[in-house]
């Protein structure tokens, strides 16, 4: 299990701005603030004055689930609401089961504030495979504010 503070987290490039899915190496730099792409569970503090964005998503949890303690800011960019056929864009979006999120900052994305979704993924040969409804058991506590400007909140 990783712990990792927002300032020791932009100097790790293991987990910011790796590519998924069909997204060219040099705009996956800036499409996810925070990518948990590995299986271990990744343990992320946003401490008061400090922002994650992203061009797509904030915060990740695609091949891993996350923890998320925030106090800060989480913010996605992306406009994609999503769907059974899509990955949606979002404050963090999280495909793993077992995610916990603890709010008292600010969460928000152009489509969704937090929200889970499919995951999706590809075989050896780089086919895509159909998507997995995996994102169960996912815990969000809220004092704070989370925000969705053009789907889910």
């Amino acid at each position: 299990m990783s712990r990792i503070s927002k300032s020791r987290l932009l100097a790790t490039s293991a987990i910011v701005g790796l590519a998924i899915g069909h997204i060219a190496p040099a705009a996956a730099q800036n499409a996810f603030g925070v990518h948990n792409d590995q299986p271990e569970r990744l343990e992320l503090e946003v401490d008061v004055g400090e922002t994650i964005e992203g061009e797509l998503i904030g915060v990740y949890a695609d091949n891993g689930p996350v923890t998320v303690g925030n106090a800060g800011v989480i913010r996605g960019n992306g406009v994609d609401v999503g769907g059974i056929d899509s990955r949606p864009s979002g404050g963090i979006v999280i495909a793993q089961p077992n995610s916990i999120v603890t709010n008292a900052g600010q969460i928000s994305g152009a489509a969704n504030g937090v929200v889970t979704s499919h995951f999706f993924s590809e075989d050896a040969n780089g086919d895509d495979l159909p998507p997995a409804p995996l994102a169960a058991n996912t815990q969000v506590s809220n004092s704070g504010v989370i925000r969705g400007e053009g789907g889910s909140g």
